[in-house]
């Protein structure tokens, strides 16, 4: 299919340098938009559900994962050789 778009020269410019870095010529330009668009997609569709479920669009670090994690009372040992006493 073909379609007229309108884009930024300084975009176009990066996706053909891109592509011509990548294939050698600019004959692959096509197949490099559409590529480029398959790949963001996913990311948007990503992005989008992340805000309307109000997450974070980052991970957390790995200082806040650290926080998050449930604690064991007491030591692991005990804890396993509670668990097979039972």
């Amino acid at each position: 299919m073909k379609a007229g778009i309108t884009v930024e020269e300084d975009v176009w410019m990066e996706v053909k340098d891109r592509t011509f870095r990548v294939h050698g010529t600019l004959r692959r330009l096509s197949a490099e938009v559409s590529r480029l668009l398959r790949a963001e997609l996913p990311r948007r569709a990503l992005r989008q559900g992340a805000e309307a479920m109000d997450v974070p669009p980052r991970p957390p670090s790995p200082e806040a994962l650290r926080r998050m994690r449930p604690r064991v009372r007491g030591s692991s040992a005990d804890l396993v050789h509670t668990m097979r006493s039972r």
